[in-house]
């Protein structure tokens, strides 16, 4: 839920009509988008500190607090457009807190058996909440709003203002939760008993390192290493494109609506498939296949999607989009869940917030080189940023190909099972032969 809620609020508003009506360029729309992979990179590290080290608790109340603040900053988009940057910089500087806790959540509450559908439902709250922010502002701004003097502005105002609202709904309860009796019960950061032997080996040895030592485990790791470099830019893929979609399709007279609608049912796609990578995952664990399974078909839609945009039938663009958004946001389930076990006994948020953020990193450098680009509003544009798309996918799907995937993690809860089957078969030996002897 924190996840989503962090999410909802980045809605797009790099429409046409927050262009012209607010007189900002370009470069200032995707800057909404950007903040959020610029800022990651430092801020990775406060959070990583915060959910390993202080608690899960804590870290995700920190993330939650300071995009509430953001939000009642961005209510003063019509006083000027920098209180919007302002506000955006502030949740960009939130977002690490609430996007490196899936793995953490679900390492401290679930056994083997369940992790991977707990990391799924966590990453996917960030999807949905994405989903949700491109569908929002199509309802408090329309396409028809630029004929009306001051409608873009009073509905602007009206959307910030409705989401600063809603965030303090959930903010609200959340602080007088950590302060009393009532949040112990329901916002603890772990159970009595630990989940698998795996997660009480974890804790026990997070009690004598530290994030820097940790860092330079991951750093010298290198199955970990190629893997989250090829998933991070697989995920780089997906931030850059949810960014610079409507640009791109704008250039083929598709509309701001018609843009939020695609990028929605995208995104709502994914959740879909991500749960059911998650399902596959959990009874056949062959994370090498369906890493090469995903990038392949990821960069296979997408191809048709560049050829659907092209065509500029809205109908195609649609299928295809969600073709490609149900395979590639499998990729948040695989590889949160992968890293933990590529790199264990390093906590969980530590791995996975080095894979975020590489992710970030390529997704910021895509949107950099891409900008300009589009900003020249010629169509031979689509095809050069495509080119970048698939060049990206082809070397992740090369660096799968050669990673050996040893899944230290799952090995250990097996040892378990396997322990906990011998004992009870000695046990049951020794009661037959107490048995025997009684007669």
């Amino acid at each position: 839920m924190d996840s989503e809620y962090q999410e909802l609020t980045k809605e797009k508003i790099n429409s046409t009509e927050t262009l012209q009506e607010y007189k900002v360029s370009i470069f200032i729309i995707n800057y909404m988008s950007q903040i959020y992979m610029v800022a990651y990179l430092p801020m990775n590290f406060p959070s990583v500190f915060a959910l390993d080290k202080l608690g899960l608790r804590y870290g995700v109340l920190i993330g939650i607090t300071l995009t509430t603040l953001g939000l009642w900053l961005r209510v003063l988009i019509n006083e000027s457009f920098a209180w919007v940057i302002v506000g955006q910089t502030v949740m960009a500087i939130a977002q690490p807190f609430t996007y490196n806790a899936p793995a953490k959540l679900s390492a401290n509450w679930f056994g083997e058996s369940e992790r991977l559908y707990a990391t799924a439902v966590a990453a996917n709250a960030n999807n949905l909440g994405i989903a949700v922010g491109y569908f929002i502002p199509s309802m408090f701004v329309t396409d028809d709003d630029m004929s009306v003097e001051g409608a873009v502005q009073d509905h602007s105002k009206w959307l910030m203002m409705s989401l600063a609202i809603a965030a303090s709904c959930i903010l609200v309860p959340v602080v007088l939760f950590f302060q009393g009796i009532i949040y112990f019960m329901i916002f603890i950061d772990k159970p009595p008993t630990f989940p698998s032997l795996s997660s009480q080996n974890n804790q026990i040895m997070q009690k004598g390192s530290s994030l820097k030592k940790d860092m330079i485990s991951l750093l010298k790791n290198r199955n970990f290493m190629q893997t989250s470099v090829a998933n991070g830019m697989i995920m780089g893929y997906f931030f850059a494109l949810t960014t610079v979609l409507t640009q791109m399709i704008s250039l083929y007279d598709f509309t701001d609506s018609q843009s939020s609608q695609i990028g929605s049912t995208y995104l709502f796609a994914g959740i879909i498939g991500g749960i059911i990578t998650s399902v596959i995952l959990t009874y056949q664990p062959r994370y090498k296949l369906v890493s090469i399974v995903i990038t392949l078909a990821t960069l296979g839609t997408y191809v048709l999607t560049y050829f659907a945009i092209l065509s500029k039938n809205y109908g195609f663009l649609m299928a295809s989009q969600v073709i490609n958004g149900f395979i590639v946001i499998g990729v948040f389930s695989v590889a949160f869940e992968l890293g933990v076990e590529l790199s264990y006994p390093i906590g969980e948020a530590t791995s996975g917030g080095l894979t975020n953020s590489i992710g970030n990193v390529v997704g910021f450098i895509l949107v950099m080189i891409m900008t300009p680009i589009l900003n020249s509003n010629k169509q031979i544009d689509v095809l050069i940023c495509s080119i970048l798309f698939i060049g990206v996918l082809v070397i992740a799907i090369i660096l799968i190909v050669i990673t050996k995937f040893e899944l230290i993690r799952s090995k250990i809860d097996q040892q378990q099972i396997d322990n906990s089957k011998q004992f009870s078969g000695v046990t049951d030996w020794l009661d037959n032969s107490t048995n025997e002897s009684k007669l």
